[in-house]
Parts: C-alpha cells; sequence; structure tokens
C-alpha cells in the first residue's frame, strides 16, 4: 500500500508525470475507494482530482484499455 500511495503522491505533486496506476484485485483492495471518499476527501487531505490517479479493476483487459487511452492522451 505504501508504493500506491508514494506514486499517488509523487504524481499529484507534479515530480513524476501521471500515469494510470492500476491496481488489480477489487477484493484485496475493496476498502481503499471508501478510505479515499470517507476518509481522505471529507477530511481534506486530498482533492477530487486526486482521485483520478487510481483506478482499480479485476479484468487484465480493462487495465490495458485503462493504459492505451492514458498513453492516447500523453
Amino acid at each position: 500500500m505504501d508504493e500506491v500511495f508514494e506514486t499517488a503522491t509523487l504524481m499529484q505533486t507534479g515530480k513524476i508525470c501521471n500515469f494510470p496506476a492500476v491496481i488489480m484485485g477489487s477484493a484485496y483492495w475493496k476498502q481503499l475507494g471508501p478510505f479515499l471518499d470517507k476518509t481522505m476527501l471529507d477530511l481534506g487531505t486530498i482533492d477530487e482530482r486526486d482521485l483520478q490517479f487510481l483506478k482499480m479493476t479485476d479484468d487484465p483487459q480493462e487495465a490495458l484499455d485503462i493504459i492505451k487511452v492514458s498513453c492516447l492522451n500523453i
């Protein structure tokens, strides 16, 4: 989990360029979404646009599609 937040922080602060951080396994990461939405966002420790840094899926094809779309937008 440390790497997920470190990557998001580096993108948020402009230290690295934005890219899709795709996390696989919704069962494992299921508490992350509510934590980001209901804790961090509500407390103002992140901005709504920061939620775009992470994408969650269980589908390898969807992960590939997310990455492809991101590369087209660079």
